[in-house]
């Protein structure tokens, strides 16, 4: 999926700056944001781009796309003949950037186990804008909603999950201007929980599988 973004430079006023929403930004899901500078009055004109240092300048073009998130500035230089009364302008607009995460953890954890998963990368966002909080959140593997995780707000560790089946999980991000961020999704396996009367029958000695292991040691 690719999102696309068009602006207008214009003359009046002589500098803009445009602020997209997180929904045409760079994520997982929008791998790539096409950028459509049009110049007001319409007309022939030149193209000058400042991009951010992860990006290639596209040079002397209209529309282009990208892949990387950031401040995207463009100058339109009128053609001198034919709009000699017009002049340059500048216009800039904003891509954000979801974070990303990853699973350091094995595919399949007991219940009540980290599955080690991290945020990996900071969300990129305009300077006007910060971060007001983070929450994981997990679902059954499925179209269904996420539902935050209680407690987890530390994107550096999402904790112990007491839920069990296929599951996946991904890091929201709430922004001080009422805008959300999210991350990429991964998934994992979480084994149900054994019953205690199980755990008490159970030889020592003769786990039947790793999480057998892993009760008995809580006792």
């Amino acid at each position: 999926m690719t999102a696309s973004v068009v602006f207008t430079v214009s003359s009046s006023p002589s500098t803009t700056t445009i602020f997209t929403s997180p929904s045409n930004g760079i994520s997982s899901t929008v791998p790539s944001v096409t950028l459509t500078a049009t110049a007001n009055p319409p007309g022939l004109y030149s193209y000058s781009w400042a991009v951010p240092s992860t990006a290639s300048n596209p040079g002397n073009v209209a529309s282009f796309g990208t892949s990387f998130p950031g401040l995207y500035t463009v100058t339109s230089t009128p053609d001198p003949i034919s709009r000699p009364a017009c002049s340059s302008s500048t216009a800039s607009v904003f891509i954000y950037g979801s974070p990303n995460i990853t699973r350091t953890g094995p595919d399949t954890i007991c219940w009540n186990r980290n599955p080690g998963i991290s945020r990996t990368s900071l969300p990129v966002i305009p300077a006007s804008v910060t971060v007001s909080g983070y929450q994981w959140q997990i679902r059954n593997i499925g179209p269904g909603a996420f539902d935050p995780l209680p407690g987890a707000t530390n994107p550096l560790d999402i904790g112990f999950i007491t839920r069990s089946g296929v599951l996946e999980a991904r890091l929201k991000v709430s922004l001080s201007n009422g805008d959300s961020l999210f991350s990429n999704v991964v998934s994992f396996v979480v084994l149900p929980p054994l019953e205690r009367s199980r755990m008490q029958i159970l030889p020592v000695g003769t786990p039947t599988t790793i999480c057998d292991i892993a009760y008995r040691d809580w006792e």
